[in-house]
């Protein structure tokens, strides 16, 4: 969906409200111990909180794009994975540099690794973690966001964005990307 058709800004995942229609989906900026992971709904500013969560990680980073919904016939789905990791800096900048197409396109998943854990930012908004949970609790709680339970939207809906496709294809084109297998 267009943000021109949702009637506000870019955003990831829709939930249908009654009486008004579909509108952004917010978690309530919860997180939720499951067994050997973290499940956490941070609302907004994902990519901040993805990298206060890898400074509790050493380097390097790997990192896996996998495109779920191609948006022209030029994209197939699949998954892509960096040839070489990315160290601190390096993944800050990445980050960065493509946070608009993270935080407000649903079309993907994102992963990003080391040797003590990984961080998976998924298609419905949330991230999962594994990895050192304490110190990653211990910065959820920084961050302002408090234990809980999380509530998926149904129905829901994942929105697509066409002003981030020219985002998607630079991205892609930028880095040095090897095939990868879709994760189940």
């Amino acid at each position: 969906m267009d943000a021109a058709k949702s009637g506000t800004r870019p955003y990831r995942l829709g939930a249908f409200v009654d009486g008004v229609g579909w509108v952004e989906h917010e978690y309530g900026r919860v997180w939720e111990r499951q067994p050997d992971r973290l499940a956490v709904a941070p609302d907004v500013g994902h990519v901040s909180l993805i990298l206060a969560l890898t400074d509790q990680l050493a380097e390097p980073f790997d990192i896996r794009y996998e495109l779920l919904v191609p948006r022209d016939e030029c994209e197939e789905e699949g998954a892509f994975v960096l040839r070489e990791p990315l160290n601190r800096t390096d993944l800050h900048e990445f980050m960065r540099r493509y946070r608009a197409l993270f935080e407000e396109d649903g079309r993907h998943h994102l992963y990003v690794s080391s040797r003590e854990g990984e961080i998976i930012y998924d298609q419905h908004n949330v991230l999962y973690m594994a990895g050192p949970l304490d110190r990653f609790e211990a910065v959820l709680r920084d961050a302002g966001l408090r234990e809980g339970r999380l509530q998926f939207p149904s129905p829901h809906s994942h929105h697509y964005h066409q002003e981030l496709d020219a985002m998607l294809d630079e991205m892609l084109e930028a880095y040095d990307w090897r095939p990868g297998a879709l994760s189940t």
